[in-house]
């Protein structure tokens, strides 16, 4: 074998690097280093073959130092890293043999190490994802051999491999498992420490990586030795072998910490102890990681660690007592020295204010029998402000875990607050700041209860203490204000004035970190006092121009003056926001002018997308200037960023990639802000935009965050409504459609859906213009906007619903077909492909990786699409119907989920809706369902099937008759059910008055009216429904303005006339400056209010002195109120 490899080496000594040049490449001096490095990449492109073997040779160069052949080892894995354009097929497998041969030939542990690496990596890229071992027969033969030497080493570099490879492919090991437990555990009873700690290491890898039941009991039966081991490591001194081996159990109980549930008793004395602060000749990292072990345990075993009381009263203590360990610093006070802006890691105190965090989101209300108690006892420490600021943070880092107890505990939570406010007059500012900045938590935490019932007591409160001596506590208890006013009710703010006054004196401070936090408090007071705030603005306006004009100039320090500019612009956007464009415009064009000035256009998007909302069409003029910035940072490729990203080689990204890919979302963002705020003015930029949201939707570019992908399948309906209102808003679209086909670019494919849609269907919206441009827009954008089952199964479940939501909203723009066949049936297809993935995923009730919620919101998003394209293609809904729709929704309202239950009959509901009398084939089905439905437990599910009835009835007409019977008697059954408008059972009381009235109209010869008309005719008016009120009083409407089914609706003698006439003048508005006293269409209020008329002018179907006796039996306030609307009725019916 060695005289293969040499051989192989001497074939390449031709050309490229010699030894001695490769030498030079492994050198690490700053000057040389640069050099060496593009040589390096030089190689690597050019000769990576070569390279391979350079670096090869010398890491096994004894001659060379040992410093110098692990450096070289390190960079042949490097080269080998990227894929190597190998001359030799055979070439590879020499490479592989040769270092097999040097891991069992080396005696340097550094260089073996990383000769081990080189094995891993290898054995990495030649198994696959297949985890094929015959791709390298050799290698399992060779390890065992290794973990069977006298050598240490050898036993040592076997252990090495086997355990990185089993993190990577660990299914070439599951049939070698009884050696391996036997290797393990002669390992950590080897009398080498070194063995030792790699065994412990190893052990923690194995259990991550099998998770077969009976692998998992094997694995637990070692774990106690591996904790040994590692107790024995850290008894010895080998901090850095300590450390890695801790790492390797921090990952196994963050994956798999169900195997350490036999094991509570051995780690929780160790870890107590090493993450001790009072604990000597540890190292702050090991202290780290012991506190991570025992936090990890209890956010992965909470109900292990809650039935072990013994180990919240030794952690709980042990992680607030590190609270306590803050290192003071004089330049806090001031804001001399700003912690946020450090570069080093967070410090043990602020560790652990996480870690409480977290121990408080895990365990709950489990940690205050612990944690109370340990609070009052350190507030009291008269001798020591860190444990009382240690005691105050912990009330306010608690109240998110226990927020449920707390809050429910009205009296004990007022003892807190109590004891807090007491704590904000302690003698050491850094006590008061922790109790204002409790108090500010709180305002989040406990909102609205807060907010409502404290709200009188805080603001005098936090007025008071912004007088203190101390600058750091006058300005947090802006947060304070700050956090109130963002979680409080608009217009809720208590002692208005006093707030704005005390704020207007600290944003004069000569201090800028104040002034920053007073803008933002200014202005998230005037978003909560909206309309209120008017009173305030030309006092505070002012104030802030001249700070932002005086920032240009005065600050010694160009950056901290541009964050200053802009926090300010930000405050006047947000004020702009709150007091409207009216009183706002003069100063919404100086802020951009100034904004123009200072060259922050493209930075400050937020500002900018505030101004344009504020603004909204009168923005356009303002979009030449800004929208190009935001189009070129959205139009960046994040496959670019990535192929151009320096750290590419290390799996990581560097900063500068991850801020342009956040750049590249927001500006995704303020263009759908603007093109929101300006609609037609935005149309230019249509064509723009829709290629940008494409290149976020579009399956190639994976590497977009879902976040921003969600984003962009937000945008194509907002592109539609931009072009509708231009397409509206001119007289001729002729000049508009040509130019619009240039900058879409689309091809006739795209133009035309096909031959028969394009002469037969008339494109134009309801005001008759022209709607082509929609329709091409639309069809390049709508491939886009259907879902695949992978990203669903892969998690990407508010994209998914993101698309269907946004396909069904262009569909309603647009109100016709409109979309290709193809695309049809892909549509159909796909969408049932998602709905079933869900409903696996629904079933799977123990896979944690999806929540509930986002599944109901997907089916809801699905069911809804599929109503939409089957309203508008009724074809193919006929088609698919009984072969894909049907099958899943009697599976979806057999489901114990009531949101999938409702969904299902929603399904039915719309194919009812869009097919008509085509329905027909399946109306036993569709009935029989109905029925069952109608009488479920849940209101929602009761709803969509009482709509179904009512739909049905009117859509099938005769076909419907025999099941008026049964539908009368159901729909009676649920109309009597108790509370009928409470807030859960108003929309499906609704639906079922709806349904009764439309079987009372559409089967009108086959219902007993006396029967039903009282019990629809007692429940009006309709005041939650928008759909349903207007299908209603249409129906009443039609009822009363005929003789004879007036005479039939109202009784006897007219006997229901006054409950008829009440129920319409509830409807019409009594108050002319409003368009509606009810969510109705205009044109059904007046249609109501020309039936009022008639009746009272004489041309009613029945006489005149009938409708006047009728209202002499209303109350005083219901004659009123028909006096009203019969004026209304005068002035707004035609």
């Amino acid at each position: 074998m060695e005289g293969s490899a040499a051989a192989t080496e001497e074939e390449r000594e031709g050309e490229g690097l010699t030894e001695e040049e490769a030498v030079e490449l492994l050198q690490v001096e700053n000057e040389t280093r640069e050099r060496c490095e593009a040589r390096f990449n030089e190689e690597r492109l050019q000769r990576p073959a070569q390279l391979v073997w350079r670096m090869f040779s010398c890491a096994t160069n004894a001659s060379l130092t040992s410093e110098l052949r692990r450096l070289a080892g390190m960079m042949m894995k490097r080269a080998l890293m990227k894929e190597v354009d190998w001359p030799d097929e055979q070439e590879p497998a020499r490479l592989r043999t040769a270092v097999l041969e040097a891991v069992s030939k080396e005696t340097n542990l550094a260089v073996s190490r990383v000769l081990c690496d080189t094995v891993v990596a290898l054995a990495t890229e030649v198994l696959g994802d297949d985890n094929d071992v015959n791709q390298w027969p050799d290698l399992l033969p060779f390890l065992f051999r290794c973990a069977k030497s006298p050598e240490w080493l050898q036993r040592l570099a076997a252990l090495h491999v086997m355990t990185e490879l089993s993190a990577i492919c660990p299914a070439p090991f599951h049939v070698h498992l009884p050696l391996i437990m036997n290797f393990l555990k002669t390992c950590l009873g080897d009398e080498n420490c070194t063995i030792q700690c790699e065994a412990a290491r190893a052990t923690f890898m194995f259990a991550e990586s099998f998770e077969r039941p009976e692998e998992v009991l094997l694995f637990q039966q070692l774990l106690p030795s591996a904790l040994e081991c590692t107790q024995r490591t850290m008894r010895n001194g080998r901090m850095e072998d300590t450390e890695k081996i801790l790492s390797e159990l921090l990952d196994l109980i963050e994956i798999r910490a169900s195997t350490l549930r036999e094991s509570f008793d051995l780690i929780l004395p160790s870890m107590c102890t090493w993450a001790d602060p009072t604990t000597t000749g540890i190292t702050a990292d090991i202290k780290r990681q012991a506190v991570e072990a025992l936090v990890l345990l209890c956010e992965q075993l909470p109900a292990a660690v809650k039935k072990h009381a013994e180990f919240m009263v030794k952690v709980i203590p042990l992680v607030l007592s590190c609270i306590s360990t803050l290192d003071d610093d004089d330049g806090w006070y001031n804001f001399a020295s700003e912690c946020s802006e450090r570069d080093d890691d967070p410090t043990m105190s602020e560790l652990a204010e996480e870690n409480l965090d977290r121990l408080c989101n895990a365990l709950g209300a489990k940690v205050l029998p612990v944690l109370l108690p340990w609070v009052h006892e350190h507030a009291n420490d008269a001798g020591h402000w860190k444990n009382r600021y240690a005691a105050v943070m912990a009330m306010s880092i608690c109240a998110t875990g226990c927020n449920a107890v707390l809050k429910k505990d009205r009296r004990g939570f007022r003892e807190h607050l109590s004891f807090v406010e007491r704590m904000a007059s302690d003698e050491h500012p850094r006590v008061r700041w922790a109790a204002i900045n409790c108090l500010g938590q709180w305002c989040f935490d406990f909102a609205p209860e807060v907010e409502k019932h404290y709200g009188g007591e805080l603001i005098p409160f936090a007025l008071e203490k912004s007088h203190d001596t101390c600058l750091r506590v006058q300005t947090h208890c802006c947060v304070l204000l700050m956090n109130f006013a963002e979680a409080a009710e608009v217009a809720s703010i208590p002692e208005l004035p006093a707030v704005v006054s005390r704020l207007l004196e600290l944003v004069q401070s000569q201090t800028q970190k104040v002034v920053e936090i007073t803008v933002g408090c200014l202005a998230s007071v005037a978003v909560c006092a909206d309309q209120n705030f008017k009173q305030f603005y030309d006092v505070v306006v002012p104030v802030l121009k001249a700070i932002l004009e005086k920032s240009h100039t005065d600050s010694d320090n160009p950056k901290s003056g541009r964050i200053l500019h802009d926090r300010i612009i930000e405050g006047l956007t947000l004020i702009g926001l709150a007091v409207g464009k009216q009183k706002f415009f003069a100063d919404a064009h100086y802020i951009i002018h100034e904004m123009l000035k200072s060259s922050t256009v493209p930075e400050d998007t937020n500002s900018l997308a505030r101004l344009a909302e504020i603004l909204g069409k009168d923005f356009t003029p303002v979009l030449k200037l800004v929208v190009e910035a935001s189009l070129t940072r959205a139009s960046v490729k994040i496959t670019d960023l990535f192929a151009a990203d320096t750290l590419a080689d290390a799996f990581a990204v560097s900063p500068e990639v991850m801020k342009k890919v956040e750049q590249k979302e927001t500006a995704l963002q303020t263009l759908l802000t603007y093109a929101d705020a300006t609609r037609e003015g935005f149309v230019p930029y249509v064509p723009q935009v829709a290629d940008v949201a494409v290149s976020f939707l579009d399956d190639a570019d994976a590497y977009s965050p879902e976040s921003a992908r969600v984003l962009a399948a937000c945008i194509p309906p907002v592109l539609l409504a931009c072009v509708a209102d231009s397409l509206r808003a001119t007289d001729s679209t002729v000049a508009f459609m040509c130019g619009f086909h240039q900058r879409c670019g689309l091809n006739s494919k795209l133009r035309v859906l096909n031959a028969s849609h394009a002469r037969d269907i008339a494109h134009t919206l309801r005001d008759g213009v022209d709607t082509t441009p929609l329709v091409e827009l639309f069809q390049k954008l709508c491939p886009y906007l259907i879902p695949s089952t992978t990203a669903v199964e892969e998690g990407s479940l508010e994209l998914a619903s993101s698309q269907l939501s946004a396909l069904s909203e262009c569909l309603d723009n647009i109100h016709r077909e409109c979309m290709p066949q193809n695309q049809v049936d892909k549509f159909f297809l796909r969408t049932m492909a998602v709905l079933q993935t869900v409903w696996q995923l629904q079933t799977q009730r123990n896979d944690e990786s999806y929540e509930p919620q986002e599944l109901c919101d997907l089916i809801t998003a699905a069911v809804t699409a599929l109503g939409k394209v089957g309203k508008y293609h009724t074809d193919a809904y006929k088609a698919f119907f009984p072969i894909l729709l049907q099958p899943e929704a009697l599976k979806m309202i057999a489901s114990r989920d009531t949101t999938t239950r409702q969904q299902g009959v929603i399904l039915l509901d719309d194919y009812v809706e869009a097919l008509r009398q085509r329905a027909g084939a399946e109306l036993p089905e569709l009935m029989r369902q109905f029925l069952a439905a109608v009488s479920d437990d849940v209101p929602n599910v009761r709803q969509a099937a009482a709509y179904g009835i009512g739909i049905t009835a009117q859509f099938l007409g005769d076909a419907f008759a025999p099941y008026v019977k049964e539908s009368v008697t159901k729909l009676l059954e649920a109309a009597k059910l108790p509370d009928p408008r409470c807030h859960e059972n108003a929309d499906c009381s609704d639906n079922v008055i709806s349904a009764l009235m439309r079987v009372a109209r559409y089967q009108y010869g086959r219902v007993n009216h006396d029967e039903l008309t009282p019990v629809w005719l007692s429940y009006l008016p309709i005041v939650d429904d928008f759909i349903e009120a207007n299908a209603c009083y249409e129906t009443l409407c039609y009822f009363l303005e005929r003789p004879i089914t007036a005479t039939k609706i109202l009784g006897p003698q007219l006997m229901r006339l006054p409950a008829a006439l009440a129920a319409l003048a509830a409807v019409v508005p009594a108050d002319t400056l409003i368009d509606a006293s009810l969510s109705l269409e205009r044109s059904t209020c007046r249609r109501v209010g020309a039936l009022l008329l008639s009746m009272r002018c004489g041309t009613w179907c029945l006489p005149r002195d009938a409708a006047l006796a009728a209202c002499e039996q209303l109350t005083p306030s219901q004659q009123r109120q028909l006096q009203l609307a019969v004026l209304w009725a005068e002035s707004n019916t035609e």
